[in-house]
């Protein structure tokens, strides 16, 4: 398992440095809210989006939310809750690969 989240916790980033051109993050100790969610990598295959789908990744939960669509026959949808940029990562999506 390389270049894979092991085991993350929520905290605030404070800053960065470069080093040979890399930014090295710095990071809060964990926030004492979120010391019993633990994030990590889950692969997800043909048949499941992983381990613990209902785990909300909170830097999403600050820019979008799921609602059930205004358009008929819309579903649900994924909707903005700031403004965004043109060309803005605001959602990471993990769901079933087909290929």
């Amino acid at each position: 398992m390389c270049h894979q989240l092991v085991d993350g916790k929520l905290c605030l980033l404070l800053g960065c440095r470069f080093e040979g051109g890399l930014p090295i993050p710095r990071f809060t100790r964990p926030l004492p809210n979120s010391a019993n969610i633990s994030y990590s990598f889950e692969n997800p295959n043909k048949t499941s989006i992983g381990d613990n789908p209902s785990v909300q990744d909170p830097w999403e939960a600050t820019r979008v939310e799921v609602r059930t669509s205004s358009l008929r026959q819309g579903g649900e949808g994924l909707f903005a809750k700031t403004a965004l940029a043109a060309g803005e990562v605001v959602s990471l999506f993990n769901g079933v690969r087909i290929k």
